[in-house]
């Protein structure tokens, strides 16, 4: 019992601090059990084999097949069409039907269809994209817990709940309750999201030119510049007006904080703030170069025939860990990476060398041939809409099969786990994806996530861990009640969800949830339903949730916006569920 409980908070801090990748954490924690003799081979082993994983999988396949035919992006496209003068009037009609999407499709898709096209839109109406990006995101969560299939977490909760002994959840039993905290969410989004979220300069506003958030780059001066023996700020004043140099650093790596007075030589680097439309002045002013281009002699074209494009780096992308220097993205694709810009902030030391995590937003030059195929590779999400050739003729084949697995399941004519399963392989032999963009779309760290957080709950149960936690809460908290206890529960799972993987939160606190709802003698579904609907709920913080941290950098946001927002809405969705729950699942 002391190494499990050992193991399960060095888990959680390690994935709560960033120490280390959560999927990581979560399979060493797997491999101590195992050495330390807590689990058998036997015992751990077959939990990755869960049908919640091999369901989660195919979900992500089917997700990515209705992205790929054009389903998930029908909506979006005729926005476009509507006379939209307001941030109010773009969320009433964006949200609904982003929230019935995300509720039968992975979220991440949703979002990363959406993102692109509202940033666009935004630009064109002179709206504010940092009041429509959180919101966007908080629908998705909230359309995710209507059904079995909206979210992965609905799917672990189920599978965890019965190897415990607990019915499954059915597909649409979510619903009644899920519904009501998605329409009082909504209304929250529709009326709170403009007046507390900022008009703050976003990525949008810097592709026009507008003064607003700096990107941290290099210049270098090449040997014949016009620039050679000027003052420095003379000549910077002519060159990038409207940039601010941070710092000149001399081929003897002397660095000169304070270059009042200094005349520019030759293969001098200038560390310099500036916009988006300050990187393409460098290029069309002469006298300096990127210093992406000083190590490679591969030209780029002239600036007519390239483009200066922001991209987020997306949670199934090829880069995600690697640098750019790793990738080597200039080599293999002929682009230039300027600058890279993450939760507010520029990466000031040799960004080219930092591993790049999900919501990234880089600053990438590249021709039109050389962008697309960049984007299709590597997954990266451009800010001026999709480089991807959408299959229309497949749509009505990946919908279809949607439907099917929803209708089969929902009539239990075929367990969940087998319908995705089929349809998933019959979306890729029917050209609707192709097998590589099938395996790029699985999220392989949530499926580790997921077996490890299992096989951490199968130890939590072998050495009645979870029995005695349940026994310690039932007897200090006697005076409570169920109802209280169970609000507690879902309390819990919110906050957790917040800073740690919402499908460990699910997968950990269902064992504990049930066994409390059995020592104090009370039907645990109650139990079930709360830590499944609160596991999700993560409005607080922009790290709970991919969704989240997708359109955090993109949406030029700080942790303090999320913070004001979203903890609003998730004390409003507890208070909620608390009080619906044991209406549609009666306690006793």
């Amino acid at each position: 019992m002391a190494i499990v409980l050992g193991v399960l908070a060095l888990t959680f801090l390690l994935i709560a601090t960033e120490k280390l990748r959560a999927e990581l954490a979560a399979i060493g924690a797997c491999c101590v059990l195992l050495l330390a003799g807590v689990l058998t081979p036997g015992e751990a082993f077959p939990l990755f084999a869960n049908e919640a994983i091999v369901t989660v999988g195919a979900m992500f396949v089917l997700s990515a097949a209705l992205e790929r035919t054009g389903v998930i992006g029908a909506a979006s496209r005729a926005l476009q069409l509507l006379p939209l003068r307001s941030e109010r009037l773009v969320l009433c009609v964006v949200l609904p039907p982003v929230l019935a999407v995300s509720a039968f499709a992975n979220n991440t898709p949703v979002v990363a269809v959406f993102l692109p096209i509202l940033m666009a839109f935004a630009r064109e109406r002179n709206l504010a994209p940092a009041k429509l990006l959180i919101p966007l995101s908080f629908a998705s969560i909230l359309g995710g817990s209507c059904t079995l299939i909206g979210t992965s977490t609905n799917l672990v909760a189920s599978a965890v709940g019965g190897r415990l002994g607990l019915a499954p959840i059915r597909m649409f039993e979510l619903a009644p309750v899920g519904l009501l905290l998605a329409a009082v969410g909504l209304a929250f989004l529709l009326f709170f999201a403009p007046r507390l979220l900022p008009a703050r300069a976003t990525v949008t506003s810097l592709l026009n030119g507008v003064p607003g958030r700096q990107f941290l780059t290099e210049a270098f001066v090449p040997a014949g510049s016009s620039l050679i023996g000027q003052d420095i700020r003379t000549a910077l004043a002519r060159v990038l007006p409207r940039g601010r140099l941070v710092e000149l650093i001399r081929q003897d790596h002397t660095r000169i904080d304070q270059p009042a007075g200094v005349r520019l030589e030759a293969g001098d680097r200038l560390r310099v703030h500036v916009d988006a439309a300050g990187v393409a002045a460098i290029k069309t002013q002469g006298g300096l170069d990127l210093h992406a281009n000083q190590a490679a002699d591969l030209a780029l074209g002239d600036t007519e025939e390239t483009r200066i494009v922001e991209c987020v780096v997306g949670p199934h992308s090829a880069y995600g860990g690697h640098s750019i220097a790793e990738a080597d993205i200039r080599r293999r694709y002929g682009v230039a990476v300027h600058a890279l810009h993450r939760a507010g902030e520029n990466m000031r030391e040799h960004f080219d060398t930092i591993p790049l995590h999900t919501g990234d937003v880089l600053l990438i030059e590249a021709g039109p041939a050389e962008f697309e195929a960049l984007c299709t590779d590597s997954q990266l999400l451009p800010l001026a809409g999709s480089q991807q050739q959408i299959r229309w003729s497949r749509r009505w084949l990946a919908g279809g099969l949607m439907v099917a697995v929803v209708a089969l399941s929902a009539m239990q004519l075929l367990p969940v786990s087998v319908a995705a399963l089929v349809a998933a392989v019959l979306v890729i032999a029917l050209g609707c994806l192709k097998a590589e963009e099938a395996y790029r779309a699985i999220d392989w760290s949530v499926l580790f996530i997921i077996g490890g957080m299992l096989v951490i709950g199968s130890a939590l149960e072998k050495t009645h861990t979870v029995d005695l936690a349940a026994r310690f809460l039932t007897s200090h908290a006697t005076a409570l009640g169920p109802t209280l206890m169970l609000s507690l529960m879902i309390l819990a799972a919110s906050v957790l969800t917040n800073f740690l993987s919402n499908n460990a939160v699910a997968a950990l606190l269902v064992p504990l949830a049930v066994e409390t709802a059995r020592h104090l003698q009370v039907d645990p579904r109650p139990f079930l339903m709360g830590v499944t609907l609160g596991a999700s709920a993560c409005f607080a913080t922009p790290i709970g949730y991919q969704t989240n941290t997708l359109v955090f950098s993109a949406g030029g946001y700080r942790f303090g916006d999320f913070l004001r927002l979203g903890l609003p809405l998730n004390l409003l969705h507890w208070v909620l569920a608390s009080l619906l729950i044991p209406l549609f699942w009666p306690l006793h």
